[in-house]
């Protein structure tokens, strides 16, 4: 098929579908030569099967959208999906290995201070009896910022519970020590650790040193003697 004809079967194309098209009369100056071809006027309806061939290639270039219907999760993938617009708890957890023992201690939002670490020290150094060695470890939640993964308090617990039974095989520790109350709700049920102690927070006994007495009450049965 030639230039010419090629144009005049566009035009016909563009004039079924009521696309107005527009050439210029005279040339313009300094501008490109205009190719003019005959048009078929518009007066004369085109013939039933051009239509129809034009309709036929109009609809098959552009289909009309499906309405598609969504389909409805069922109870088990509803369950497996995080639940969005939920605001997430972060909370730090810290644990010092010392003294055979796994000091943790809830930090809510703050990290952990130099005299907090050696609060913990001298309360090991205590239940030892000579200097110890020691070792301080942190766990920060949420873990990551992807909220397609379940980062509620179920699962925090059992990234918790994994990140404690770790710290306890590295250090050797025979024994768990609680400082403060929030700590205990934080830990899983099933955390394999039998050995519990709880004392008063280091910060609350930073702040009142009478709690040292309380804590001390708590730590002497399992001092070594």
């Amino acid at each position: 098929m030639t230039d010419a004809a090629r144009e005049i079967q566009r035009s016909a194309y563009l004039q079924a579908m009521g696309v107005a098209q527009y050439v210029s009369r005279s040339n313009l100056p300094g501008a490109a030569l205009s190719q003019r071809f005959a048009r078929i006027p518009q007066e004369k309806p085109m013939p039933a099967q051009t239509t129809a061939g034009v309709t036929a290639i109009v609809e098959s270039a552009q289909p009309t959208p499906r309405a598609r219907t969504p389909a409805r999760p069922t109870q088990a993938d509803a369950a497996s999906q995080p639940t969005l617009g939920v605001a997430i708890e972060t909370f730090n957890v810290s644990a010092v290995q010392a003294g055979g023992w796994l000091w943790l201690e809830d930090l809510g939002d703050m990290p952990i201070a130099n005299e907090q670490v050696q609060l913990v020290v001298a309360m090991a150094t205590a239940l030892v009896g000579k200097p110890v060695q020691h070792a301080v470890a942190q766990f920060g939640w949420p873990m990551h910022q992807n909220q397609q993964l379940d980062q509620g308090r179920e699962a925090a617990a059992m990234s918790l519970g994994s990140f404690v039974e770790r710290q306890l095989s590295d250090g050797q520790c025979s024994g768990i020590v609680l400082l403060g109350q929030s700590i205990a709700t934080r830990l899983p049920e099933t955390l394999a650790c039998s050995t519990r102690v709880s004392l008063p927070g280091t910060r609350d006994m930073l702040e009142n040193p009478l709690q040292k007495r309380i804590a001390w009450s708590a730590l002497q049965p399992h001092a070594q003697r």
